[in-house]
């Protein structure tokens, strides 16, 4: 039990750095005009939306089964299941990157604009939401390294890279709030996260070697592709439909729903034709998560 202990606390800490960095960044926030602190809060409850969702339950799924390879000194099993639970990470968070960066406004103003939410609070939340859309792909990958390191009993490595992120994040932060105000605090989010990503997997590779990075590489840039002609169609649609002429909420409300939805029909629709294993993971995470 003291063992586990051991090597529980600290991974947690390694797990945790992005909340770690959104405390820092709410609290030079508060040196910031009055609403920052809320822009920045608002935006980051609905950018966790997609990590709460799929790349937390895809990190907590595939941790027993990292510790089973690992136990077994089983590393190309180990290699195999972290490539695929990256490629099934990317395979959400790219598109839900997207998609947030493109519905920001909208989002924002359909769940919160109302009583003293008014349309500049709005706006300035839509764009720290804008860029908090850039940090899912690196987040949901750390979520889904850290247990790599757990699994193969090194609590140090995420330690100190998180200390790493920590401190970027804090000197990033330093240099832009001063002339971007709250959108260079959710810049620094942006990243200390993707420096946390890159440097996590840089490490885990010299750790256990190759892990299948051009068969990494190749379904990300498909995933990319699809993600970027869901974003053309919604893209398209924003504009055509006029959306900032319509007041209604309910209407407003429809529209988004039906976005999120067309966007997620034609990110399915292209994965299929050009990236079919992909498809069929995503269709049995589906299938798991409607049927647990």
């Amino acid at each position: 039990l003291r063992s586990m202990l051991l090597l529980m606390i600290p991974s947690a800490f390694g797990a945790a750095v992005y909340q770690i960095n959104v405390l820092i960044v709410t609290l030079l926030a508060s040196f910031l005009p009055d609403g920052s602190v809320s822009y920045l809060w608002y935006a980051d409850r609905v950018s966790e939306f997609p990590l709460g969702i799929f790349a937390i339950a895809i990190a907590t799924a595939t941790l027993p089964t990292l510790s089973d390879h690992a136990a077994d000194k089983d590393i190309n099993s180990l290699k195999e299941t972290i490539n695929y639970s990256l490629r099934l990470t990317f395979l959400i968070a790219i598109p839900s990157m997207v998609g947030l960066f493109l519905l920001s406004g909208l989002s924002i103003s359909v769940l919160f604009e109302r009583g003293e939410f008014g349309p500049t609070t709005a706006v300035a939340t839509a764009g720290a939401l804008m860029i908090f859309a850039l940090k899912i792909p690196f987040v949901s990958g750390v979520r889904n390294l850290v247990p790599a390191f757990f699994a193969l009993r090194d609590a140090k490595t995420p330690v100190y890279v998180a200390a790493f992120a920590v401190i970027i994040n804090g000197v990033v932060a330093l240099l832009l709030m001063k002339s971007m105000l709250h959108l260079g605090l959710a810049s620094a989010l942006v990243v200390s996260s993707g420096f946390n990503f890159v440097l996590l997997f840089y490490m885990l590779r010299r750790k256990i070697g190759p892990l299948g990075y051009k068969r990494l590489a190749i379904s990300v840039v498909k995933t990319c592709i699809a993600s970027l002609i869901m974003g053309a169609a919604i893209l398209f649609l924003r504009e055509f439909l006029n959306i900032g002429s319509i007041t209604s909420l309910w209407v407003r409300g429809s529209i988004l729903i039906s976005l999120i939805a067309v966007g997620v029909l034609i990110f399915v629709a292209v994965t299929r034709l050009i990236n079919l294993d992909e498809y069929h993971a995503l269709m049995g995470l589906l299938k798991r998560r409607k049927n647990p």
